[in-house]
């Protein structure tokens, strides 16, 4: 983990450990667009930020139930 301005940025092996997946799938979903990332001297970067972002949109939300009225 690198921090710079107040902000922690992770290299993919060390994403792919707070994401609980395997190093290839962090550059599956890079590759695929599907999480924001920085490079800095021709290294990749994912943010913390970005990470968050990346649960809050992949976070299956509890639905309302369903009423069926009453027969």
């Amino acid at each position: 983990m690198i921090e710079s301005f107040g902000q922690k940025r992770y290299p993919p092996q060390e994403a792919a450990k707070i994401l609980g997946v395997g190093k290839n799938k962090v550059y599956e979903l890079i590759k695929n667009r599907m999480i924001e990332y920085q490079n800095y001297a021709g290294k990749t970067f994912i943010t913390e930020h970005q990470i968050n972002d990346f649960f809050a949109q992949n976070t299956v939300r509890k639905s309302a139930p369903k009423l069926y009225p009453r027969s």
